[in-house]
Parts: C-alpha cells; sequence; structure tokens
C-alpha cells in the first residue's frame, strides 16, 4: 500500500470545502470531549487518526515531532525548488492552492 492511499487530503471524494467544514466540525468535537487535546496538536492529531479515521496507531511513548513542523519544513523546501512533488497531479494541486491563497492576500 502507497504512501499517498493513507492521505485523506485531496482524495475524500469531497470538494475541498466540504473536506474542511467535516475536518474542523471533527477537530471542534475532540476538543470538547477532551480538553487536554487543546495543549498538544501531536495528542491531538493521533486523537484524530485514531477517532476519526480509525486507524490502528498508538501515540509513542517517546516525544515526536509535530505533524505540521514536518509539513511546514517539506513546504519549505519545496518553496526553495528543492524535493518538488513527483506526482503532477499533486503539483497541480498545490499550485491551485498557492494562487488561491495568493490572491486572497492581495485583495
Amino acid at each position: 500500500m502507497g504512501v499517498e492511499s493513507l492521505v485523506k487530503d485531496g482524495k475524500s471524494g469531497l470538494d475541498e470545502g466540504k473536506f474542511e467544514l467535516k475536518v474542523s466540525r471533527n477537530v471542534v468535537e475532540l476538543l470538547k470531549q477532551n480538553p487536554e487535546l487543546r495543549n498538544d496538536d501531536r495528542l491531538l492529531c493521533f486523537e484524530y487518526w485514531r477517532s476519526i479515521d480509525k486507524a490502528d496507531i498508538a501515540l509513542p511513548a517517546q516525544p515526536i515531532t509535530s505533524p505540521a513542523t514536518i509539513i511546514r519544513m517539506r513546504q519549505k523546501l519545496q518553496n526553495k525548488g528543492k524535493f518538488l512533488p513527483t506526482d503532477p497531479e499533486v503539483a497541480a494541486r498545490r499550485q491551485k492552492q498557492e494562487a488561491k491563497i495568493r490572491s486572497l492576500i492581495e485583495e
């Protein structure tokens, strides 16, 4: 099974707005039910993956790097033209999203 089959982003079958709304509602519910998740993004991610995505994963005993930190580093590297996506669909989707964000900033 490839990594891309494990990632729902862009492959959920929902349009982007509906997918974001669904994730937002799920996060709100998790934060309401488990106030301690408000303090640790890693715990929040693992609880989301376990409760919502039904992933069979366990929180590591040792400290781990936040998924957001890892993603930010990949974004920084790719913004410098390094380690660009190998899948043309991923590259096109990211370019479209970047253009959308830039247009919102310029307004």
